[in-house]
């Protein structure tokens, strides 16, 4: 996880967060539908404004 690279962190989240299956799960699954939500709207010309 990015968070636990000393060189790559950017501001220090708490344990809970970055300890917790659940919130990494949810965080995984929630990356992977948002790329998937924008590729089908930015390619959709109906979705486009």
């Amino acid at each position: 996880m990015p968070s636990r690279i000393g060189e790559l962190v950017r501001l220090e989240l708490p344990a809970q967060i970055t300890e917790s299956l659940v919130l990494s799960n949810l965080a995984t699954y929630g990356t992977l539908a948002l790329e998937r939500g924008l590729g089908v709207l930015i390619w959709n010309r109906r979705a486009r404004p």
